[in-house]
């Protein structure tokens, strides 16, 4: 177990996610502060889910964006995954959720890239070169990247997007505000994690809003990893000094953590 007493993690993934994160971390010794910065909500989609989950066996690939897109999606699924059906993800993240959805992947075609956990990695992957006349469901949140999509269907792909959550930005209860000002005052060191470059963009508009201005520059510098290079651009665009990319995932995290000390 780390010695983590004087280390606060900052965790900027979205609700409920960052509950799961912290229970985790907290089990390894870490004191965590769910920043509240963004909620990820399904309930505005779940018909929709479930009209998608019915069509299924008519698509050639579905495409999960992230473990959440594949947690919110699977409340809508049951039965056993038709074989004729790829599946695609990012990140060993969204094969890991795929297992805790009830969705084998045993037996299937699961495309994941080899080392950079996002779409564009995916899109690079020699099956995808050949997807013209294919049936593709995009299964995703209400805010994100398209331009990627754009790229599949200029593949000749036939590609359908659900919409499985919606992302709402909220304001953090005042203790959030309340423990980093007394990290400041008892010299301690705040570990931010942050998993998305329009996190880190909301993040940032917090800190420097009201009476946390003054503690802005002090925020800025403390560590912050994330685990991906641009938002690790997106953070030191924004004047954040001490940025560090990890692997995706619980494990990669307790590791970057150990080795801060």
């Amino acid at each position: 177990m780390a010695l983590a007493a004087p280390v606060l993690v900052a965790l900027a993934h979205p609700e409920p996610r960052a509950g799961e994160i912290a229970s985790r971390l907290c089990e390894s010794g870490y004191e965590c502060l769910r920043l509240g910065l963004i909620r990820l909500d399904p309930a505005a989609h779940r018909a929709s889910a479930r009209a998608a989950a019915a069509r299924i066996p008519s698509y050639d690939l579905v495409i999960f964006v992230s473990p959440t897109a594949i947690a919110f999606f699977a409340d809508a699924w049951s039965g056993p995954w038709p074989r004729s059906t790829a599946i695609a993800v990012v990140g060993t993240g969204s094969e890991a959720a795929l297992r805790q959805a009830g969705i084998d992947a045993e037996g299937l075609q699961l495309l994941m890239p080899a080392e950079r956990a996002d779409v564009d990695a995916l899109l690079e992957l020699p099956a995808m070169a050949h997807v013209a006349d294919r049936r593709v469901l995009v299964v995703r949140g209400s805010v994100g990247r398209e331009d990627w999509i754009g790229r599949l269907r200029a593949r000749g792909a036939e590609v359908d997007t659900l919409i499985a959550f919606d992302r709402l930005e909220c304001d953090p209860v005042a203790e959030v505000a309340a423990r980093l000002r007394a990290a400041h005052d008892a010299g301690r060191t705040v570990v931010f994690v942050v998993t998305t470059t329009r996190t880190a963009e909301r993040l940032d508009r917090w800190i420097a809003d009201g009476e946390r201005a003054v503690l802005a520059p002090w925020l800025r510098s403390q560590p912050a990893l994330v685990i991906h290079p641009r938002i690790a651009e997106c953070l030191r665009a924004l004047g954040w000094r001490d940025v560090s990319t990890i692997a995706p995932g619980t494990g990669a995290l307790l590791s970057a953590l150990e080795s801060l000390g």
